[in-house]
């Protein structure tokens, strides 16, 4: 009896440790921020079926204006256009008199939200395109693929309307 009270005993703490004991964790890897993001492929808010480059387009400044959304900004892209070649690109939100990008309120609330603010991204949304002189080159930005989607729609939008004039 005494055996088996002393095998019962020393399987039981055997369960005990193994019940116990502490789970192994993998460490944490953060993703390689030296290595290129991949592209993010068009989605059908952003499917590319429209016109994508400058060639044919009339001399000329063009506007295209998005929806406004649930907190009263209108998304808008203002393109101009000489000699077959985009020149200037004005991308940002309008609220009233105000605009997106110069909302230090918005832009530090957003930037502790998602790295990014428009005072950041929509400049270099617009540099992209004139670099480029083609939406479909433009990549999207982490934490901004929301007026990335609203900049490839309205960016072509915008040259549609240069292209039918």
């Amino acid at each position: 009896m005494k055996k088996f009270l002393v095998l019962f005993l020393a399987g039981l703490l055997v369960i005990t440790f193994i019940g116990c004991g502490a789970e192994k964790e993998e460490p944490a890897t953060e993703p390689d921020t030296n290595q290129e993001q991949p592209k993010e492929e068009p989605t059908e808010e952003t499917a590319l079926d429209g016109v994508t480059t400058p060639e044919s387009a009339a001399d000329g400044t063009y506007t295209a204006e998005g929806k406004a959304d649930d907190y009263g900004w209108t998304p808008f892209v203002t393109l101009e256009i000489a000699g077959g070649k985009i020149t200037t690109v004005d991308f940002d939100y309008k609220n009233g008199d105000a605009l997106k990008s110069e909302d230090e309120e918005y832009n530090t609330s957003m930037e502790s939200a998602v790295g990014t603010k428009p005072e950041t991204y929509l400049p270099e949304y617009e540099a992209a395109l004139v670099e480029s002189q083609d939406v479909t080159e433009v990549d999207s930005i982490s934490g901004a693929t929301q007026s990335y989607s609203e900049f490839v729609k309205l960016a072509q939008e915008a040259l549609g309307k240069a292209v039918e004039k």
